[in-house]
């Protein structure tokens, strides 16, 4: 891409607002994943299998929201 429109697109992009459908989607996405990573904590804190905590380990911190780390 050439340096003219890739300027131009970030100068375009730099000062856009989220739309409420885009804010909504995040913002479910957000806690959906907040959710999920609760979950799993507490199925983690009741799994005996060892191979089984050890995935559940490596999804929560590969997932985890970064307001949560």
């Amino acid at each position: 891409m050439n340096e003219k429109i890739k300027s131009e697109m970030q100068k375009h992009q730099q000062n856009q607002r989220l739309n409420a459908a885009e804010l909504g989607y995040l913002w479910a996405q957000y806690l959906g994943d907040t959710q999920y990573v609760c979950v799993l904590g507490y199925f983690l804190s009741v799994v005996q299998d060892p191979e089984i905590k050890e995935l559940i380990k490596k999804y929560i911190r590969f997932h985890k929201p970064r307001s949560m780390l």
